[in-house]
């Protein structure tokens, strides 16, 4: 692959850049607006203190990440599993729980 963007800020808008591969690149403060990544593959990827917004994860797979101090809200949460188990059957058991502690 030739190696098409130097070092510096750059703006891209309205491109197609398709199975295209970022290897040992810096991103930080990177912004991305109305971008399609389905089927984007991250390996070894840090994004400690990246803010997501309206973003659509359906099907997505997540092995050896590390979820420390993440926050979820107001998400759609049908069909998740963590370890195999439902997301929303656990918050069912810690609301009844929740509920029959009061």
């Amino acid at each position: 692959m030739e190696r098409t963007i130097t070092c510096g800020k750059h703006l891209c808008q309205t491109a197609v850049i398709d199975d295209s591969r970022f290897d040992d690149v810096g991103m930080a403060r990177t912004e991305f607006d109305n971008v399609s990544l389905a089927d984007a593959k991250f390996n070894n990827v840090n994004m400690s203190g990246a803010t997501f917004h309206g973003i659509e994860l359906r099907n997505a797979k997540f092995t050896h990440v590390g979820l420390n101090d993440v926050e979820l809200s107001d998400c759609t949460l049908e069909g998740t599993r963590i370890n195999g188990i439902l997301v929303t059957d656990m918050l069912e058991a810690y609301q009844e729980r929740q509920a029959s502690a009061t």
